[in-house]
């Protein structure tokens, strides 16, 4: 019923907290699980004038990591130069969540500050959804660029609007507090030099997502359960038993597929917003994906747990369960794939007239 799975719902997001803020500490150069030869990017921040205190005594770090703007503080991000963009003057739209790069964000606007930025910006206009933690009365240095796709005004003055997640920045410069914030902001990409590495993570992590859809249709077959548009659509390659997969010529870059594979999944992660800033900040994509696999992993051992106390299964066969559930691909078959896609006429392993 609807009452036991909010409970479980809830204990998923506890697991999630307890992971993060055991097995996370901050650390600004993100090389304690990496070896000297792999990537050293790193956020850097200048010194705060007249003080010997550090970015993070100042409030910078959040509890699982989020890094927050603190204005004496011009951050940084040590990068090579394809992970760099330009420099960009854009609004900023306060928010207590956070929107993922491939997410949509569905928005009602009264007050009137808003109405005036959305106005100003228009409709197909560029702006930065940014988290605002009310906890911390702070700002996130890293912010989603968006695309306002829909806006509609409403008869009492409000408006209807869409936003769209097309990208990441970080806040350089606050240059405008009223009627709204206005800020020079750095856009910055995903970054890796092991795309071997990508790849294998990635089958993990396709392979987790799918195994938990899964379970939560044994645990709730009244609930309609599906995996993320973004997670499908830019999956790591899957053989099929007498497939053969072919990749079609794409007007994105194999770079864009791994980060919007990794952001559909992000969305898919129940998740509070601190956690979602650590995604959201991490330019390395295997790291986000390392950190992704864990949720993951902790998240079905939780749903496994839930099937042997209900009795569905024993201790012994829920052990099956997984190399079961993965070996059944109708959930493949019936998803469209455009970056994967196997020819129809092409079955058993034989070309076939049609």
């Amino acid at each position: 019923n609807e009452m036991n799975y909010y409970s479980i719902y809830c204990i998923i997001n506890v697991l999630i907290l307890i992971s993060f803020s055991t097995s996370f500490s901050f650390n600004y150069k993100h090389t304690r699980l990496y070896n000297k030869n792999q990537i050293d990017m790193k956020w850097m921040f200048g010194k705060i004038p007249g003080s010997n205190a550090s970015f993070k005594d100042y409030g910078g770090v959040g509890g699982q990591g989020e890094l927050y703007y603190i204005p004496a503080s011009k951050p940084s991000l040590k990068a090579p130069k394809t992970a760099i963009g330009k420099e960009i003057t854009i609004p900023l739209f306060p928010r207590n969540q956070v929107l993922g790069p491939t997410g949509e964000d569905y928005l009602l606007i009264y007050e009137m500050r808003y109405r005036q930025l959305f106005n100003d910006v228009g409709d197909g206009g560029l702006c930065g959804h940014i988290f605002y933690s009310q906890e911390n009365s702070r700002l996130a240095l890293v912010g989603t660029l968006s695309k306002v796709t829909k806006l509609e005004r409403l008869d009492d003055g409000g408006m209807y609007l869409v936003m769209q997640g097309i990208g990441r920045f970080y806040v350089r410069d606050i240059i405008a507090e009223k009627p709204y914030l206005k800020a020079k902001v750095q856009l910055f990409y995903d970054y890796t030099d092991n795309i071997e590495l990508v790849e294998s993570l990635e089958k993990k992590v396709f392979s987790e997502i799918r195994y938990s859809v899964k379970i939560m249709k044994l645990l709730y077959p009244q609930n309609n359960y599906t995996m993320n548009e973004y997670s499908v659509k830019y999956r790591p390659n899957t053989q099929q038993s007498g497939i053969r997969t072919i990749t079609l010529p794409s007007d994105v870059s194999e770079m864009q597929k791994h980060s919007r594979f990794s952001f559909g999944t992000m969305e898919m992660l129940k998740t509070d917003a601190p956690t979602k800033l650590v995604f959201i900040q991490e330019p390395v994509i295997e790291r986000r994906l390392t950190k992704m696999l864990k949720i993951l992993d902790e998240s079905t051992s939780f749903l496994e747990s839930e099937l042997i106390k209900r009795g569905t299964y024993s201790d012994e066969s829920v052990k099956s369960l997984k190399s079961k559930c993965l070996s059944d691909t109708s959930d493949l078959e019936l998803s469209t794939n455009t970056n994967n896609n196997s020819p129809s006429n092409f079955i058993d392993g034989d070309w076939k007239l049609t």
